[in-house]
């Protein structure tokens, strides 16, 4: 009787543990993501477990942090095929080129079981599968149709982000480009990849801190439009630069900053204005409501603009000066002195900066008539109390020179060339704050 007792209590066990784990699940634990994951997209995984509906809302993977994501399934024991999409069949993941990803397989065992996975790229934002883009794989479509309300177009806007965006939680410059066709991939140039990814990537593993590049599509029949803001009346071409410029400043930017790890950028920022430009009916209204709309400090922007302006509609020129200096926006006078004339100006210039051209700078050693132009042009300009920046500046010899003449700040290849913003407290530090 007791054997038959023990012999049937081991059956049951026996059969207990042929038995899956009542609640045993299957953790699927995604460690990466590409690059170019859309931010808040949500991410599904898709399979035999819910009939390949790549858009249910029932295995959306939950966010893990540092852009980790899982998701706890229970399928029964034995084969799972499973993918990951972005919500439906165009948004499937890739293998590592961006092409077609055969289904994933595991055997589940039916106990509680994790399984840690990386998804490569999405086969919609890796050169659309294309196996000769040569887009790197931190490249990717943002949209393929960014309205332009400025503008009642759309255009395709490309992403570029560096290389470890996803894991380094900084802040990064943006670099905003247009004709994005040429910029990444050979697929889409229309004259030759530029090769902007690669450069960069090559950069950052030089040690570059990294910065964010937004492509912009250029608008194909309407590129020479969207380039200029006047019209040229012989090719019937151009009028559209400053909708376009306002559509970069104040809807793209604005969605950029919101979705991305930008750096604030709280340093004056100088931006180049033409002639034209300064006398569009409104650009003073223009200008200031832009600052305030991005909650910036007045002193915060600097205008700069070419020394012809100066000999151009005086009178009209001077009157808009002082109102953006009212408004507490600096003016400075690019490539100043290069003609003669302007000097006579000075004393009534409302301006802030006098920017030294470089053409003086380059022969200040020959003792020539370079150096007296730049002497009196610094020695004026301190005595109404207007700030001097010497372009073009190469060589010690140029830098000891123009500040024992009394400049205050000069800038060119040797204190450094084009640099990140996360490399520009480094080099102040180094140079002494001069």
């Amino acid at each position: 009787m007791h054997k038959l007792l023990r012999s049937a209590f081991t059956l049951v066990l026996a059969v207990v543990f042929m038995l899956p784990t009542a609640g045993a699940q299957l953790t699927l634990h995604v460690t990466s993501i590409p690059f170019n994951t859309p931010p808040g997209a949500n991410i599904y995984a898709v399979g035999t477990f819910n009939n390949w509906n790549p858009g249910d809302p029932a295995t959306i993977l939950t966010p893990a942090g540092n852009g980790q994501y899982n998701i706890t399934l229970n399928p029964p024991a034995g084969e799972v095929k499973f993918k990951f999409t972005r919500g439906n069949w165009d948004a499937v993941e890739g293998n590592a080129s961006g092409s077609y990803l055969p289904d994933r397989v595991l055997t589940y065992n039916g106990q509680p079981t994790t399984v840690n996975l990386s998804i490569l790229t999405w086969e919609d934002l890796s050169g659309g599968g294309n196996p000769n883009s040569t887009a790197a794989a931190n490249v990717f479509i943002l949209d393929d149709h960014f309205y332009m309300p400025q503008l009642n177009r759309d255009r395709r806007i490309w992403m570029y982000l560096p290389p470890d965006y996803q894991t380094s939680g900084k802040k990064y410059p943006v670099l905003y480009m247009h004709d994005a066709q040429n910029l990444f991939d050979i697929t889409t140039s229309f004259s030759g990849e530029w090769e902007v990814d690669e450069s960069l990537n090559d950069l950052f593993q030089q040690g570059d801190y990294g910065c964010i590049v937004v492509g912009i599509d250029n608008g194909g029949v309407n590129r020479l439009d969207e380039c200029s803001p006047w019209v040229n009346t012989d090719e019937n071409e151009g009028g559209e630069g400053g909708a376009y410029v306002n559509f970069i400043v104040n809807t793209l930017k604005p969605f950029i900053d919101s979705s991305y790890r930008t750096l604030p950028g709280r340093l004056t920022v100088a931006v180049n204005v033409s002639a034209r430009q300064l006398r569009l009916p409104g650009f003073t209204e223009r200008v200031v409501s832009t600052v305030r709309r991005h909650r910036l400090q007045p002193h915060e922007l600097e205008l700069e603009l070419t020394e012809s302006l100066l000999t151009e509609d005086t009178e009209r020129t001077f009157a808009i000066f002082a109102e953006l200096r009212r408004e507490g926006i600096r003016i400075a006078i690019d490539d100043f002195g290069t003609g003669y004339s302007s000097l006579k100006y000075l004393a009534d210039l409302p301006v802030d900066v006098l920017k030294i051209d470089q053409s003086f700078v380059a022969r200040l050693h020959e003792q020539s008539e370079s150096l007296y132009v730049t002497q009196a042009i610094i020695m004026l300009a301190q005595s109404m109390n207007i700030q001097t920046i010497a372009e073009g500046v190469e060589t010690e010899e140029q830098r000891s020179q123009l500040l024992a003449l009394g400049a205050e700040e000069v800038q060119g290849y040797l204190m450094a060339h084009p640099q990140c913003a996360d490399e520009v407290a480094r080099l102040v530090t180094e140079l002494g704050g001069d």
